[in-house]
Parts: structure tokens; sequence; C-alpha cells
């Protein structure tokens, strides 16, 4: 929780938020928020889910019990150790919002920038990731803030408009295996069927806006973008086969990795777990313009959370549990890399001995007796000499038979004839 500079040490018991005094002055009274964290879906007028916990903490808050100056400096503040650095891109978000003191560069141009936020998600085919099944969009204009306090998010997300694009080439194809595709479930309006060809039209109207208050001396002024994305490069790539190139078009001025956000942040990655992890109730995952809403929302929620908003329980939670996952997947690392190093030590081992053995064999001639040598040499000589045996024919069988047949009869007729 962020406060003014005369801020005193804080000190957390359960549910109870006591502000102890700071010498620089009187201690800062936080105004309670005048909302729950909702999800307001456009086009159904009611709230998806609420934060029930959250809601009875901050009601359950007592007012604050002031200890005597003097004990105010000896009491440091308390910050939770898991919470880590707020990462650059982060903090460019919570400046874009304004909700951080605008130190980037980037703001030091005398024209406010404005930026409109597009969020994109794509879906293609499991089994042909050529053929690309869908298209989401959810937009925010930052210029919607005005008149929004930052601590009211409910009326924030009302702000972003999603649109639901099926392609009407492959709307036959869904998704089974890996995933659960459900393109017939957007939540947040309604879906379009369009052709492949209509798509690269679509993406330039929504990265090519013309700015409707630019004065009359620069009409062909368009709106700053800012592109936010759960891991960019795929959908950046996926557009790219449509024809729309986003590395051409100078309105993008900057771009938002909500999973790179998340993972500086010790959250999880994933779009499900990170929605879980920061409070809310993801639907229908796997539908193009359900994810695009998720995204944008993961962002905005992970700016105002532990800045102009406290963080969910729900968020230290996370953080633990992938601690405790990072540990356990390091230990199964560190175990991997002991039996490869067993492995290999054992195979150059194996290898050595290997190499001794043909060695002694190569050796081993060399070492017997001239005797021994001339011995072997006549045996080999008299093996050479012996003739090889031919195995006779059937023809010659028969002949040596009918052969064998007319001297027997022959000797037969000697015989009766007295001759012998």
């Amino acid at each position: 929780m962020r406060g003014a500079h005369h801020v005193g040490a804080i000190y957390t018991t359960s549910a109870r938020i006591r502000l102890f005094p700071s010498p620089k002055g009187p201690p800062f009274q936080p105004a309670p928020p005048s909302f729950l964290p909702r999800r307001m879906r456009s086009g159904h007028g009611k709230p998806g889910s609420q934060q029930p916990g959250l809601a009875k903490e901050m009601q359950a808050c007592h007012p604050p019990t002031l200890l005597p100056p003097a004990m105010g400096g000896m009491l440091q503040p308390v910050s939770p150790p898991s919470t880590p650095p707020v990462p650059p891109a982060l903090s460019l978000l919570r400046q874009y919002l304004g909700i951080e003191e605008k130190t980037n560069g980037i703001f030091s141009s005398a024209t406010s920038l404005d930026p409109v936020f597009v969020c994109i998600d794509v879906e293609a085919f499991e089994s042909d990731q050529s053929k690309i099944t869908e298209f989401g969009i959810a937009t925010f204009d930052s210029r919607e803030l005005t008149g929004i306090a930052p601590s009211s998010l409910s009326e924030l997300l009302c702000k972003i408009e999603t649109r639901h694009f099926i392609i009407n080439e492959n709307k036959r194809l869904v998704n089974k295996r890996h995933v659960k595709g459900c393109p017939d479930k957007f939540q947040f309006g309604s879906s379009h069927i369009v052709p492949s060809s209509k798509m690269k039209s679509i993406l330039k109207q929504t990265f090519i806006m013309k700015d409707t208050s630019a004065p009359n001396s620069d009409k062909q002024r368009c709106r700053n973008i800012i592109f936010v994305g759960h891991e960019l490069g795929g959908d950046i790539n996926y557009m790219r086969r449509f024809g729309f190139r986003l590395d051409d078009r100078p309105e993008v001025i900057g771009r938002l990795d909500s999973r790179v956000i998340a993972g500086a942040m010790g959250l999880p990655e994933n779009l499900e777990k990170l929605q879980f992890a920061l409070g809310g109730k993801p639907e229908y995952l796997h539908n193009a313009g359900n994810d695009a809403r998720y995204t944008l929302e993961s962002a905005f929620l992970m700016a105002l959370y532990g800045c102009a908003l406290p963080e969910p329980p729900t968020m230290e939670e996370a953080r633990q549990l992938m601690l405790k996952i990072k540990a356990e997947r390091k230990i199964k690392e560190e175990e991997h890399n002991r039996l490869q190093l067993e492995l290999s030590e054992k195979l150059k081992k194996i290898a050595k001995k290997l190499q001794g053995t043909e060695k002694q064999n190569d050796e081993r001639p060399q070492e017997s007796t001239d005797g021994n040598v001339k011995k072997d040499a006549k045996v080999s000589k008299s093996k050479a000499s012996k003739p090889k045996t031919v195995k006779p024919t059937e023809e010659v069988i028969r002949a040596k038979a009918r052969t064998k047949r007319r001297r027997s009869a022959t000797k037969k007729e000697r015989q009766a004839e007295g001759l012998d």
C-alpha cells in the first residue's frame, strides 16, 4: 500500500490495520475503497464475480489506534518478504494509467500521450497451426479514465470493449486434443463470423485510430497505441499471416507482455492461474475473445493491486505456491544433473577400459615367440594346401549309378558263361 510522504509505520494483525505516526508528520488516513473488485461484463448488465473475503477484511478495519510520538520512530515498516520489486514494464503501465508519478522519459513530450490499450489473442487449429480459427480484440481508451477514481475498479473494467471474430473458412475446426476449444462461448458480447480476407482491414481499423480531438491543423493525427498480449511473439506472427505487420506501425509506442510481468512479480504465468491469483473467476478460456479480455484485465489488476488498491490474499498465496514449485523444480534439476554427471563418468571409464583391451589385442602377436609364429604359419599353409571338396551334382550321381549297374550285369553274364 502506497501513501503520501508522511505515512507512518504499518503494523498488521489478522484483519486489523493500524497506522502509527511518523516523525515527519501526522499519520496517513487511507479512504476505504468505494467498490469491491468485480468483473462487469458488457452486454450482461450484472457483475460476474467478486471477492467477499477482501470486502470483509476492508469493512472490518477499525479506526487507527495511535501510539505516543516517542514510539513512532521505534517501529519499522513491515512488508511481505516474498513481494518482488516492481518490474519496469509494470511501473510504466502504472504511469500510463496515472496511478504513479510519470518519471519515464516517454512522458517528457509536451503532447499528451493518452494511449489506447489494444490486446490481441489468436486461436489456431491444433493439428495445423497455419489455420487460424478465432481472433479476439480487447481495447481500453485511457481518456476514459477521466473522472474515474483509481479505486473504482469495477467502473474501470466496464470501459473495456471486447470483440470476437470467427474465421469463416475454418469455423468447423474446433480444438479438442490439447485444449478444449469453445468458439460459441464468448462471454462479453456477440461473436462475428468473417472471411479471412477481411481480418486485415479489421486489424488496421483497430490499430490506426484517427484522433477526433486533434486541432484542425492536424486532422491526420492518429491515437497512440499500447499493444498488450500474453506471449506477444505468437500473436504478432499470426497477424503477419493476414498481411498486417505491427513493426511497420508508428502509432504503436509500446508493448506489454502480461506473462513477463506476472513472472517478474512471482505470480503464475499461465493465464487461467494468473486470473485466479488476482481474485478472478475466468470462464471458457481458449475462446479468443474471452482470452483477450482476461489478458487486459490481468494487466490492469497487476498495476492497481499493491499501488492504488491493497493486494488480495490470493496473490500472496500464489506467490508462496510458485516459490514452492520453483524450489521443487530446482531440486529435481540438481538431481538430474547429478545423475547425468555420474552416468558420464561411468561411460568414460567403460570407454577407457575398452581402449585398453583393444591396445592389448593389437600388441599380442609381437610378444609371441618365433617358434609359435612359424607353427601358426605351417598350420595356415597346410590348411591352404588341402583341396576343396566339390559336392557332386545329381547328373554325376546318376552316371555313376548306371556304370555300376552295367558292371554288375556284365559280371553276372560272365559267371553264367563260366568264364569267371
